[in-house]
């Protein structure tokens, strides 16, 4: 089915940004460690009318300009 297909990718994807996290926070400035909860945490949201794509995307965004940030 393709709500089995998509619940494997989504697990997938969401497995990937926990087991980052405390990378992420050992490795990076704490200035990184928000964004990255928020975007994490935008992924466990209830489902609303807006695609998951268009829910992270703004979080996205915020975490890689902070990853940036951190590596000038």
């Amino acid at each position: 089915m393709v709500g089995d297909e998509c619940a494997r990718t989504t697990r997938s994807a969401i497995d990937g940004l926990r087991m980052a996290q405390p990378g992420i926070e050992l490795l990076c400035p704490p200035i990184v460690h928000e964004p990255a909860h928020t975007l994490n945490q935008v992924v466990w949201q209830d489902p609303s009318e807006e695609t998951i794509a268009e829910r992270l995307e703004p979080h996205k965004v915020a975490f890689l300009a902070a990853a940036r940030h951190s590596l000038n």
